[in-house]
């Protein structure tokens, strides 16, 4: 009696376990919304071009754009031609629905990001460091930065400090894919 109540319990747990498998090995695909997709024309490897004072365009650095966590993020990796070096981590908050970018580097900056696409192009704004005031007591500034993409497939990059009326470049780049995509 007590081994046929066991084979009739392990036979309803293995039948159970087996009918269960599918439901959990299925991949649900927790970002295939198509806001998930939004800044993918930034995917990619980069030479990210920029003109200088002189009027002449000069390459400013590398990046690199790369899907990660099953495409739910996106990290960035710029390498400055100078000593700049920095890294971004960018998500689509679906609860939210906006994006958001955190960017540090080594020079001991912070920015956090947000916004979304507008009109083809991605635009994230926030609070950061002021990094072109010449008044010590200001420390804090409006940042904002537009991707655009271009019809030849590059992408121009605007960063801007200031708002909401007055708005001051302080780097606008051309991003240039290398030919060295994933």
């Amino acid at each position: 009696m007590i081994t046929t109540r066991f084979s009739l319990i392990t036979a309803l747990i293995t039948t159970l376990a087996l009918l269960a498998t599918p439901v959990l090995a299925q991949d649900t695909k927790p970002c295939s919304a198509p806001e998930f997709r939004h800044f993918d024309f930034w995917v990619g490897e980069w030479e990210v071009t920029a003109v200088n004072r002189e009027g002449d365009r000069v390459v400013a650095g590398h990046n690199s754009i790369t899907p990660i966590n099953n495409g739910c993020s996106l990290h960035e990796n710029w390498r400055g031609v100078t000593v700049s070096r920095g890294q971004s981590f960018n998500s689509y908050d679906a609860s939210r629905d906006v994006w958001h970018q955190t960017w540090v580097d080594n020079s001991g900056n912070l920015l956090m990001l947000e916004g979304g696409l507008q009109d083809g192009a991605m635009v994230l704004s926030g609070e950061g460091p002021a990094l072109t005031s010449n008044d010590p007591a200001v420390k804090r500034a409006q940042h904002r930065i537009t991707w655009q993409p271009n019809d030849d497939g590059t992408v121009t990059q605007t960063w801007e400090i200031g708002g909401p009326d007055a708005w001051q470049t302080i780097f606008q780049g051309r991003y240039e894919r290398t030919g060295t995509e994933q």
